[in-house]
């Protein structure tokens, strides 16, 4: 309909302008200013014009017979053939009708765009999602690698600080043992001495040369220890800077570092002790397990005789090493002289005496450096001067409480 109006009132403009033509319809008189798409009131005052004014609408009527292609509505709004209204009110429903898939259509292409939109963004998105991964994999790569730099770079200064020990407790024995040598040199550089200084004349003149011979000797002997002892002090104090170590062809000529060997590392998340810690300890390949043999005894059968405390201790034990495929050893104290324990040794189970006089706490301590170095090493014992003498050269320590909790979890 607002077509309609814009035609009638450009009519009634055109009409206006007749200077011999009836005057227009006074309510339609203000609309004639305007220019545009008429206001929904401006339409329906127009439709009550031509509905209250024939002659009005027989004039327009007369205009819109004399244009080439009138709107269609509105020659039926103004010239109202037989059965304009139902022809008009067809055309207002499929206006109607094509207004809504116009919109319809729109709102799907605008629903798309928005769709496209969103896709674009959803694509972007997971592409700098693909993006910050690959980084975050490339950071948590270096992570590892810096993480096995520090785990070697933590071995290796356990091992330099082992050696350093190692040499340092040497050298010290060294010094010590030159020490008492120069001590008993001195004592016998005094009694030579003082043999030298006595009165009574020596007639045989060979004994007298011999007699200096021999002094001279020790002499030159005394000066010797004198400047080994000096050299050995020496060494014992480290330099202020570590050299740079060979490289190239020097380092195949140089000396073959010693090694130390390092403690097994126990599982991430796995409490050290524990029965599951124990048992990584003992299913370690390779691993030589040595037993303070009285010491775990006295923890798990106090009241039975040494004779029958060693047989459980040993059943025990090659119960372990059936299931672990570990290398048992156990070590008693040997007792007096002429004393020496017996006992069933099952296959497996290799059962050491200490000798009359040592205690099985050294031959444990004594056994353990002796062990090479790539092969893991566990010491059963409670005992502390035990714990602490093998620690120092890298075996992993487990308590008798803790052995016998994992032989009664392990049943």
């Amino acid at each position: 309909m607002v077509p309609t109006a814009e035609l009638v009132l450009a009519v009634a403009r055109q009409l206006g302008a007749e200077p011999d033509g009836p005057p227009l319809p006074s309510p339609l008189r203000p609309l004639l200013r305007f220019r545009g798409r008429p206001a929904e009131r401006t339409v329906t005052t127009v439709r009550e014009v031509l509905d209250g004014s024939p002659e009005f609408r027989e004039r327009v009527a007369r205009v819109l017979e004399d244009l080439d292609d009138p709107d269609p509505v509105a020659r039926l709004v103004v010239l109202r053939p037989d059965g304009w209204e139902r022809e008009l009110a067809d055309r207002v429903t499929r206006a109607d009708r094509d207004r809504a898939e116009r919109d319809a259509a729109e709102e799907d292409r605008t629903a798309q765009r928005r769709l496209e939109g969103v896709e674009s963004a959803l694509a972007d998105r997971d592409a700098e999602l693909a993006r910050r991964d690959e980084e975050l994999t490339g950071v948590r790569r270096e992570l590892d690698r810096e993480r096995g730099r520090r785990v070697a770079a933590e071995r290796d200064a356990a091992e330099r600080l082992g050696e350093l020990e190692d040499r340092r407790g040497d050298l010290t024995r060294a010094v010590r043992e030159l020490g008492e040598a120069r001590r008993e040199l001195e004592v016998l550089h005094a009694e030579l001495r003082a043999l030298r200084a006595e009165s009574v004349p020596v007639t045989d003149p060979a004994m007298d040369a011999a007699r200096s011979t021999a002094f001279d000797d020790l002499v030159d002997a005394l000066a010797a220890v004198d400047r080994a002892t000096e050299r050995l002090r020496s060494t014992l104090e480290p330099p202020a800077e570590e050299p740079p170590g060979p490289t190239g062809s020097d380092a195949a000529d140089a000396p073959r570092r010693r090694r130390r060997r390092v403690p097994v590392a126990i599982r991430r998340g796995v409490v050290e002790g524990s029965v599951e810690g124990i048992d990584q300890l003992l299913r370690t390949p390779g691993a030589v397990v040595l037993v303070d043999g009285y010491n775990l005894t006295m923890s798990a059968w106090p009241a039975l005789r040494p004779a029958e405390q060693r047989d459980q201790v040993v059943r025990l034990l090659t119960d372990l090493r059936s299931r672990t495929g570990a290398e048992v050893h156990v070590v008693f104290d040997g007792g007096e002289v002429g004393e020496r324990p017996s006992v069933q040794v099952p296959l497996g189970v290799r059962t050491h005496y200490s000798p009359v006089g040592v205690e099985a706490d050294d031959v444990l301590i004594g056994v353990v450096p002796t062990i090479p170095v790539d092969r893991p090493v566990v010491v059963v014992s409670s005992d502390r001067r035990v714990r602490d003498g093998v620690r120092r050269f890298g075996a992993n320590l487990v308590r008798s409480a803790e052995l016998l909790a994992w032989t009664r979890a392990a049943r």
